[in-house]
């Protein structure tokens, strides 16, 4: 394995950095650079900066650390990783596998050569509608990914999301020398208010006329205070309410993955989980019914269309539990977003696992933000490169045609022109 990435490395002089993804990256990278100075035969170009990552295949099978240090998903510049090749030919490659049992070492390998080679030749004839359904593909990922962004940050504080781009900014550029760089998740931030707190705060700063005013003014300033004490107190059980329902859908999600798929062979264990999940139900029930009792309430008062956008209206499909909202490390959740009460400002708890989730949110939505950005790009550059490759190879062959011409060698002039025009 040294030899070979070796070999590899040493054909990018000139390139100033590279990617190397490998199963075991975060094993193999700690003495790789002592290895190599100390052997006579291997060696590469001291310009190139390696950053090391693993393959989204195998990364979930290792630690948890593992994940924020090597993930290609937080790797600057590679795009999105479209699978490992030799792995994702495995599946053609198995159709033959009970043909070869009984052939000798010989004769295997020619036949496996001749799949890989057939492969090699329907990837050459499909890349173009493969490259337009990619580049489709990642135009509209793309969309999404800036829609969940906009989402998460729209209402948050945004010298927070500063702080939070440029810790990410040095730990991608720190990370070529210390990947520890990338544990980054240690944020904590004050909740928002709850109705106490509002009611604690109207408490302590009533509002004061300036001056003496008749009875009539005096009522109506009354009532002015009374509408805003009511609005304010709104918000604030507003707040308590979207809490209380993002512990509850937390709740039921670690219940889902660590009880009821565990006690799936215990009909006792079954009885008293579901009874677990029935009681967080009706909690979730009661505190939905009191945030939709706000937010009436907001629409009933008056509330403004900047203040109805960030109390929006809450839908069962809200409220669904997901594994993401518990571990977003989970694999196959990289491209989906949070409902929006997820990432509102008044999300960002005191709390040690909110605030620490919310970050690690953050930072894998901007990195995803990222990625498909650069893969749009990459897509792009692939398509000139594919139009200059069958020019280059096309010109080649038109100039052997005309060489085979010059010569009257017909037969090689008959197939050079048809390999140029095939």
């Amino acid at each position: 394995m040294h030899y070979a990435l070796c070999r590899a490395l040493g054909k990018l002089e000139g390139m100033p950095r590279a990617a190397v993804i490998y199963d075991i990256a975060c094993q193999f990278n700690v003495h790789f650079g002592a290895r190599v100075s100390r052997s006579d035969y291997l060696k590469f170009s001291d310009t190139i900066q390696i950053i090391w990552g693993i393959g989204l295949f195998h990364i979930h099978g290792h630690q948890d650390v593992c994940l924020s240090r090597y993930s290609p998903d937080l790797i600057p510049g590679i795009g999105k990783v479209d699978g490992e090749v030799l792995e994702t030919l495995w599946s053609q490659l198995n159709e033959i596998c009970g043909s070869t049992r009984s052939m000798t070492a010989a004769h295997r390998q020619e036949v496996l050569n001749d799949h890989m080679l057939d492969s090699n030749r329907k990837k050459m004839l499909n890349i173009i509608q493969s490259l337009s359904r990619k580049y489709i593909q990642a135009l509209q990922a793309s969309e999404v990914a800036e829609e969940g962004y906009r989402n998460l940050t729209a209402n948050a504080n945004q010298s927070l999301i500063t702080r939070w781009v440029v810790q990410a900014e040095e730990a991608q550029t720190r990370c070529f020398a210390d990947v520890t760089a990338m544990d980054i998740f240690d944020v904590q931030l004050q909740r928002a208010p709850t109705r106490a707190e509002m009611q604690l705060q109207l408490a302590e700063d009533p509002a004061q006329p300036s001056s003496v005013r008749g009875v009539a003014s005096w009522l109506s300033l009354g009532l002015k205070i009374e509408e805003l004490q009511s609005r304010i107190a709104g918000l604030g059980q507003a707040n308590d309410a979207l809490h209380n329902i993002r512990i509850d859908l937390g709740h039921r999600s670690f219940l889902y993955r660590t009880a009821v798929r565990q006690a799936k062979h215990s009909q006792h264990k079954k009885s008293r989980v579901w009874d677990a999940v029935h009681q967080v139900n009706t909690a979730l029930n009661v505190h939905t019914a009191i945030y939709r009792r706000c937010h009436k309430a907001m629409i009933a008062l008056g509330a403004s269309s900047v203040l109805l956008q960030r109390y929006q209206e809450l839908k069962e499909e809200h409220l669904q539990s997901k594994t993401i909202e518990i571990d977003p490390s989970v694999t196959g959740t990289r491209g989906e977003n949070l409902p929006w009460f997820w990432t509102m400002n008044a999300d960002l708890q005191a709390g040690n696992w909110m605030s620490e989730f919310l970050q690690v949110k953050f930072h894998r939505v901007k990195a995803n933000v990222d990625r498909c950005t650069e893969e749009v790009a990459l897509l792009k550059m692939e398509m000139r490169w594919m139009a200059n490759f069958f020019q280059h190879h096309s010109d080649k062959w038109r100039r052997f045609a005309a060489e085979a011409e010059a010569k009257q060698d017909v037969g090689r002039n008959a197939l050079s022109l048809h390999i140029a025009f095939a």
